[in-house]
């Protein structure tokens, strides 16, 4: 299924960024997130979920992306 791929990359690309920060508490919290997000898509396999619980997770894993730059904008700052 494509959107099970969409989401996994997106996602796959924060875990990236996230890589690239100083671990502490947020970085810790928002890899949890993400790693969250992959558990719920990797379900999506077995039972398609309604086009309404699809487009929420995207935005989150979108609401993921902008915590994500925040805290590597502060990293950067800081």
């Amino acid at each position: 299924m494509r959107g099970i791929a969409l989401v996994i990359d997106a996602v796959n690309i924060v875990l990236r960024h996230l890589g690239e920060q100083p671990d502490g508490a947020e970085a810790r919290e928002l890899r949890e997130k993400a790693l969250g997000y992959i558990e719920e898509v990797a379900m999506w396999s077995t039972a398609k979920p309604p086009a309404e619980k699809r487009d929420a997770l995207m935005k989150k894993v979108l609401a993921l992306h902008v915590e994500v730059s925040r805290l590597g904008e502060v990293g950067r700052r800081g």
